[in-house]
């Protein structure tokens, strides 16, 4: 993962300043990433929750919306090191 080897690189700058700086952005975008996880996660819930109701539906009887349109599971994985 991106973030991964970013925080390898930092382990060997010489700058100090420079390393504190990109630490700062790396965490953001750690932060930002495991919102977006969250807020995908949310969205899968709820289109799981939509299809779970037109299969439920007694007037849609053709197809098998749960089976046909629901999306995998999220498996990315967020692990960071610092």
């Amino acid at each position: 993962m991106a973030t991964e080897k970013i925080s390898s690189r930092l382990v060997g700058m010489i700058n100090t300043q420079d390393e504190q700086n990109l630490r700062i952005l790396l965490n953001a975008a750690q932060a930002d990433m495991a919102l977006l996880r969250s807020e995908l996660n949310a969205l899968r819930t709820s289109f799981v929750a939509l299809t779970a109701k037109l299969d439920e539906d007694a007037t849609v009887t053709d197809t098998d919306y749960a089976s046909t349109c629901d999306p995998a599971a999220f498996t990315a994985s967020l692990t960071f090191t610092q």
